[in-house]
C-alpha cells in the first residue's frame, strides 16, 4: 500500500452502530451516552455511541433519566431546549418579566425561567441564602443570607418550587435572596442558568425582637435513632476508615467530600467530572462560604487516593506533581456567578484517602509560598469530620455499593 492510500485511509471517518436508532454514523457527529454504554470486566469501558439527533430524541422521551445519569454538554443543551418538557410548568403562564422570557403563576408569586442568568442581572447583588428554617405551623419558611438578613416567604410556595425542579434533585442548586426582595433557586449548567424566582411574603412582623434564629439543624437517621433509644449506633472508626480508602479517586469524591463539603456548609460543592487543556488545577469547582463578617470566602480542592510522598522516581501520589497543582490552581483567576468580578482562589482543601508522609508535608511547604492557604487533611482527618457530621451510615453504605458493583 503506498504512502497517499494509507493517509487516505487513516483520514476517512470512523463510523459506529447508533444504540438508539440502529442506523450508522460517523464518530465526530456522536454521543458518548451514558444510557447505552456497558461496563467491560477487562477491557474498562463500552461507550454507547448515538447520534446527536437520537440523544435529543432519548431526552424528549424521558427526560427525568436522562438528568439521573448524564452529565456532558448535550443535557444541559436539551434541558434549555426543552425546559418546557423536562419542568413542571403546570397552571403557569408563558410571559416576560424584566425583558426575559418567564412562566409565572397567576398570583405573580412564582416564575420560573429557563433564561435566569439573564433575568438576575437586574437585581444583583445577590446576597447567598446561608440557611433556611421553616415554619409549618404557620406555612412560613425564613431565609437568612450571609448579611444576616431575614427574609419571609410562603412555606406551601417554597415547596411547590422545590416539586416543579424535582426532576433536577440529583443536580446541585444554589440559593440567592435580595433583600427584603425575591428568593432565587438557581441551577447552573456551563453557560446555562435555569431557576425560579419566588416573591416575598408581606407579613408584617418585628424579626429583630423576636430573635429569630434560622439555621438547619437536621440529624441523620442513625443520629435519630441513637437519640430516640438511647444507644450508640456510630460505625466502628477503623471499618469506615478501611472501606473509604477502597474507594477510587473518583468515588472518594463523589461519595465522600462532595456530601462532607455539603454538610459543612460550603455551597456550589461540585466536582469537575473530566480534566484537559484550560484546567484550573483543582479537582472542583471554585466553591464558597461567607465568614463570620458575611463575606464570600472561595475555595478549592485536590483529591488523591493513594499516598502523598516524595519518593524520587515514584510518579503516582508524588507531591511535587501536587505543588504543581497547587501553584497552578491559585493563579488561576475565575469570574464568579454573583457578582461577575473576577476572583482568585483563597484556601485550598487537599484531602487524602491514604496517609501523607512527613517528608512530602516538609516539601510542599517549602515550595508554597504562603502554605497558610493550604489545609492538608488526611484519611483520620476525613474519618473524623464524616462521624461529627453524621455521615458515616450514608457513606459506608456508598461504599457497599461500590463493592457490589465492581
Amino acid at each position: 500500500m503506498s504512502s497517499n492510500d494509507q493517509e487516505d485511509q487513516e483520514a476517512e471517518p470512523m463510523e459506529k452502530m447508533c444504540e438508539s436508532c440502529g442506523y450508522g454514523g460517523e464518530i465526530e457527529n456522536m454521543v458518548d451516552c451514558p444510557k447505552f454504554a456497558q461496563d467491560l470486566e477487562e477491557k474498562g469501558f463500552a461507550p454507547g455511541w448515538i447520534h446527536e439527533d437520537c440523544c435529543e430524541d432519548e431526552f424528549v422521551n424521558d427526560p427525568e433519566s436522562c438528568i439521573e445519569g448524564c452529565d456532558n454538554e448535550n443535557l444541559f443543551e436539551n434541558i434549555v431546549e426543552h425546559f418546557e418538557k423536562c419542568m413542571d410548568l403546570e397552571g403557569m403562564t408563558k410571559t416576560e418579566l424584566r425583558g426575559v422570557q418567564v412562566f409565572m403563576s397567576e398570583d405573580k408569586t412564582l416564575a420560573i425561567t429557563s433564561r435566569m442568568d439573564e433575568f438576575l442581572e437586574s437585581m444583583k447583588p445577590l446576597n447567598i441564602v446561608t440557611h433556611v428554617f421553616s415554619d409549618r405551623e404557620n406555612g412560613i419558611v425564613y431565609a437568612k443570607d450571609n448579611q444576616k438578613n431575614i427574609n419571609i416567604y410562603s412555606l406551601p410556595l417554597y415547596e411547590e418550587m422545590e416539586e416543579r425542579f424535582s426532576s433536577l434533585e440529583s443536580l446541585d442548586s444554589e440559593q440567592f435572596c435580595v433583600k427584603e426582595g425575591p428568593f432565587f433557586l438557581v441551577y447552573r449548567f456551563n453557560n446555562a442558568v435555569i431557576g425560579a424566582m419566588l416573591a416575598p411574603r408581606n407579613v408584617e412582623e418585628d424579626l429583630g425582637s423576636k430573635g429569630v434564629e434560622v439555621a438547619g439543624t437536621y440529624k441523620q437517621k442513625y443520629l435519630e435513632a441513637e437519640d430516640f433509644f438511647g444507644v450508640v449506633l456510630q460505625p466502628h472508626r477503623e471499618d469506615l476508615k478501611l472501606m473509604i480508602q477502597k474507594l477510587s479517586e473518583n468515588d472518594f469524591i463523589a461519595g465522600v467530600l462532595c456530601p462532607l463539603l455539603s454538610k459543612l456548609g460550603f455551597k456550589g460543592v461540585k466536582a469537575i467530572s473530566f480534566h484537559g487543556p484550560g484546567e484550573s488545577g483543582g479537582d472542583f469547582y471554585p466553591f464558597y462560604k461567607t465568614n463570620e463578617f458575611g463575606k464570600i470566602v472561595y475555595y478549592s480542592a485536590q483529591a488523591k487516593a493513594v499516598e502523598i510522598h516524595s519518593k524520587a522516581g515514584v510518579k503516582e501520589g508524588n507531591v511535587n506533581q501536587l505543588i504543581d497543582q497547587l501553584k497552578k490552581l491559585f493563579r488561576t483567576p475565575f469570574k464568579s456567578f454573583i457578582d461577575n468580578t473576577e476572583k482568585r482562589i483563597s484556601l485550598v482543601f487537599v484531602f487524602c484517602s491514604q496517609s501523607i508522609t512527613s517528608e512530602a508535608r516538609d516539601q510542599l511547604f517549602h515550595e508554597i509560598e504562603n502554605w497558610q492557604l493550604i489545609n492538608l487533611i488526611d484519611i483520620d482527618d476525613v474519618v473524623t469530620a464524616v462521624i461529627d457530621q453524621g455521615l458515616s451510615e450514608q457513606i459506608m453504605e456508598y461504599c457497599r455499593r461500590k463493592k457490589q458493583t465492581a
